[in-house]
């Protein structure tokens, strides 16, 4: 079992916030089951589909001036995530044993936030960054060229 992280959130926001959780999960369960070579394009579609699905939802409020204020977040957060559809090739990080999953980073999130919360801790916060640093490079190839440079 993987572990958990905890997010809090106004209740209004909830629906928001699960949908992209939700569609990350969908597309891990995509890159183990598609058909080789379908994989990439089994990704892009649920992308594009879900991400229009998910925009007229957030657009779908009655008040006028709360659909505007949505647009343009809504707008931004769907062309990025558009612009990233070339990123979203699964099954080749599968293949090489690497993580298509959020897990590691909110794992690695949850490691600081214990360390910095730890009984007795005195953090002063110019040193929040360094750690953060550190924890976001123990498990990429950067790891031995930061303390290369750091020594």
């Amino acid at each position: 079992m993987s572990p958990k992280v905890t997010i809090e959130v106004d209740a209004k926001h909830e629906a928001i916030v699960r949908r992209p959780l939700a569609l990350a999960e969908e597309m891990e369960q995509l890159a183990l089951t598609a058909p080789d070579g379908e994989v990439f394009d089994a990704c892009e579609g649920a992308v594009v589909e879900k991400g229009r699905r998910f925009q007229g939802q957030l657009l779908g409020v009655a008040d006028e001036s709360e659909r505007e204020h949505r647009r343009g977040p809504t707008e931004r957060l769907l062309g990025y995530f558009a612009k990233q559809t070339n990123r979203l090739n699964y099954a080749e990080r599968l293949q090489a044993g690497r993580a298509i999953g959020s897990g590691q980073v909110e794992g690695e999130a949850k490691t600081l936030g214990l360390r910095l919360k730890r009984r007795d801790a005195r953090w002063n916060k110019r040193h929040v960054q360094p750690m953060a640093s550190l924890v976001c490079v123990r498990h990429t190839r950067q790891w031995d060229a930061y303390w290369s440079m750091a020594a």
